[in-house]
């Protein structure tokens, strides 16, 4: 696992970097670049000379065309295998920004820096990169560890707060995989004060819990599938949302796939019910619903099947005997998928 740095200077971050590369690369989003990027070049010298490569914001960017993009303009920048790009944005530029550098002439080294609280837990950390093909998410992609991840919650800072709600579900996911304990303290999370020492505390909970899975399985042929819980739902959420021109935050996705999830896992492995309802209400009341109906069942059903995790023409996902006991390689039919749409459609 590569070091993951929580640096006190903004002006050592980077330190050292045009002494150790012949260029470096910047891949931003347009918000990171007008409300992140200036500060970090401001603060560190190294990183005001830099190749700037300013991609789209949202899901419906996160394919082949944003890569292309990346190459074209590092092949015009001269960007050798003594570059280095450094990813500075949520876990869209995390991804996109880490394969392309995975590939530019056969593979250059990368650093991310997650500006949002999705990519600060989850995208940015476990050497996943990719892009979406045909809506399916993350369709197309190489493990590739990153030399370094730069967190610096101050850029927390910039989010709206529903993009930090966004990554509170994944914090959630972690909580669930974990313990009861970890569940309670992250639903008492105040996502308005989004940098106080409680929140910091439970960055670095949920990173140590996501580098547990990656360090057991790091090729994710095994354990770490755990971390998928609710992702079958929601990948076939998001996926239905970019075909309708409605996309949806990735956590979003995720808070109603484990809602649906957890509906099959009280179903199947008696997950408590109670704790359902708990965890219902309280999505209600922070996310917004999914844009789909019964007539999209079907739709949501092919996506789900496209799946990375699946085989054998079968439905694979995560479900729960209670809080922190998890079962991988459940396989779900077409009838008890649509069961866990009406729960959640229905509730």
């Amino acid at each position: 696992m590569n070091p993951i740095v929580f640096p006190h200077n903004l002006a050592d971050a980077f330190s050292g970097f045009t002494e150790r590369y012949d260029r470096i690369a910047i891949v931003v989003d347009k918000n990171t670049a007008t409300k992140v990027l200036p500060m970090l070049q401001h603060e560190c010298n190294d990183l005001r000379d830099a190749v700037v490569t300013v991609v789209n914001d949202g899901e419906e960017s996160k394919n082949l065309a944003t890569v292309e993009k990346l190459w074209d303009a590092w092949l015009q920048a001269g960007i050798t295998r003594n570059s280095v790009v450094v990813n500075i944005g949520g876990g869209i530029v995390t991804d996109l920004g880490g394969f392309a550098a995975a590939t530019w002439l056969r593979g250059i080294p990368f650093v991310n820096v997650p500006t949002t609280v999705l990519a600060m837990v989850d995208a940015s950390v476990g050497g996943k990169t990719g892009f979406n093909f045909h809506n399916i998410k993350n369709c197309v992609g190489v493990f590739a560890e990153p030399l370094h991840i730069i967190m610096l919650p101050q850029t927390l800072q910039t989010l709206p707060v529903e993009h930090r709600f966004a990554g509170l579900a994944e914090m959630l996911k972690h909580a669930l995989l974990t313990s009861e304990e970890m569940v309670d303290e992250t639903l008492a999370l105040d996502m308005e004060k989004a940098l106080d020492n409680s929140f910091v505390a439970m960055l670095h909970r949920n990173i140590a819990v996501k580098q547990r899975f990656v360090e057991s399985d790091p090729r994710d042929n095994g354990v770490r599938h755990a971390l998928n819980f609710g992702h079958t739902f929601a990948h076939a959420f998001e996926a239905l949302a970019l075909q309708k021109g409605q996309p949806v935050l990735h956590g979003n996705a995720v808070a109603w796939g484990m809602l649906a999830a957890l509906w099959l896992s009280h179903v199947r492995l008696g997950f408590p019910k109670q704790m359902i309802s708990t965890l219902m209400q309280w999505v209600r009341e922070n996310y917004a619903v999914m844009p789909f109906d019964c007539n999209d069942y079907d739709s949501l059903l092919t996506f789900m099947m496209g799946d990375k995790k699946n085989g054998f023409n079968q439905i694979r996902t995560v479900l729960l005997a209670n809080i922190g006991y998890f079962r991988t390689g459940e396989v779900v039919s077409k009838d008890e998928v649509f069961e866990a749409l009406d729960f959640i459609r229905e509730f």
